[in-house]
This record gives structure tokens, C-alpha cells and sequence, in this order.
């Protein structure tokens, strides 16, 4: 059972982890700031974050946060 639980929370730190390495991946690709437009006026969203590879990557990272939260909280619901 010790087994089961250390692997379910390594699942769920990797899941986080990777999201997070994934996200910061993903707004670097998007590096040119000419192209843009404003939701609000401190709010910028690039139209090349919706363009591959950088929205491949932003659904990468939100598959691995899924995971994460998912793995964490059958770890803390059932497990711990």
C-alpha cells in the first residue's frame, strides 16, 4: 500500500511539474509581441499562442495539470 501511494503522489508532483516546464514552453514560443490584441488593458494574449506549437504545448500542459489534479486528489481523498 506504501507502494500505491508513493507512486500515485510522484505521478501527481510530475503532472504539476511538467504542466508548469510545459506552460513557460509554450509562452516562450510565442516571443513576438507585435501581433497582439487586448481583453483588458493590462491583459495581452498573443494570437500566435493559438497557432502550433505554441497551443499544442498549451494543451500539453493543461493534459498534465489534469493529471495532476486528478492523481492528487485520489491520493488525499483515498489514500492518506
Amino acid at each position: 500500500m506504501e507502494l500505491l501511494k508513493g507512486m500515485i503522489n510522484l505521478i501527481s508532483i510530475i503532472g504539476f511539474l511538467s504542466a508548469i516546464i510545459l506552460w513557460i514552453m509554450a509562452m516562450n514560443r510565442a516571443v513576438s509581441d507585435d501581433v497582439h490584441f487586448k481583453l483588458k488593458p493590462i491583459w495581452k494574449i498573443k494570437r500566435e499562442w493559438f497557432k502550433p506549437p505554441g497551443f499544442q504545448l498549451y494543451v500539453a500542459a493543461y493534459i498534465a495539470l489534469v493529471i495532476g489534479i486528478i492523481t492528487s486528489s485520489i491520493y488525499y481523498k483515498f489514500l492518506a
